[in-house]
């Protein structure tokens, strides 16, 4: 997915905090950035092996969270 894209799936968050988010999870190995040779540049962002064994207990983590939010009681 293209960093635009997931800006438009994020409503509210800035450039320079989705910038940094991204830069923090290719360091962890969650996502890859796959870099493109082109004229303009165009890079990518998809889930890595790690992100994929974890897409489980973070959506289990998601759920569990709408379940007791603060904001339903």
């Amino acid at each position: 997915m293209r960093f635009n894209e997931l800006k438009r799936h994020l409503t509210g968050i800035t450039h320079r905090t989705l910038s940094r988010q991204l830069r923090e999870m290719e360091a962890d190995q969650l996502i890859i950035r796959n870099n493109f040779n082109e004229i303009p540049p165009r890079v990518e962002y998809s889930l890595s092996p790690v992100e994929h064994s974890l897409q489980t207990i973070l959506y289990a983590m998601d759920e569990w969270g709408k379940k007791y939010s603060i904001e339903d009681k």
